[in-house]
Formats: C-alpha cells, sequence, structure tokens
C-alpha cells in the first residue's frame, strides 16, 4: 500500500481502509478496469489471511466521494455493534 488514509476494524480480522494504491497493488487486486490506479479506493483488508491482500470494493472519484463511502461502511458497522 502507498500512503493509508482511512482505516477502521469492521470485525472478525477485517479492516476497511480509503487510500490510493500502488500501480503494482492495483494489478494484484483489480488487474484493469476502474480506469486505472490514479485514485481513490475503497478497499477491505482481511488481517487473518496470509499476506493481508486488498479487496478493492470501490473507487471514489474525488476524496470527499471517499470519505463518504467510508462512513456509510463503518457507520453501519458501529450500528450494528
Amino acid at each position: 500500500m502507498e500512503d493509508l488514509f482511512l482505516s477502521a476494524d469492521i470485525g472478525d480480522s477485517r479492516r476497511v481502509c480509503v487510500s490510493s494504491i500502488s500501480r503494482q497493488t492495483y494489478k494484484h487486486a483489480v488487474g484493469s478496469g476502474l480506469g486505472g490506479d490514479r485514485g481513490y479506493f475503497v478497499f477491505e483488508m482481511d488481517e487473518s489471511q496470509p499476506g493481508n491482500t486488498a479487496v478493492v470494493l470501490a473507487k471514489a472519484p474525488s476524496w470527499e466521494a471517499a470519505v463518504r463511502l467510508f462512513d456509510m461502511i463503518t457507520g453501519s458497522v458501529r450500528a450494528a455493534a
């Protein structure tokens, strides 16, 4: 991962994160599509898995949109806890 901007525990050894990602991580996690490796990605990390690989859930067109997605995901987790 490059610079990690936001991260929150969502249970079961999983974290949701918002960050830019490296070209290598993009190729591994996405392959192709989503308009390339630039931008803000919302992804999940399973800390119980070896290698701790990222699963990209969404790509946001702006920082503000990425933060809104992050808040929606983590807000529902807090409400369920």
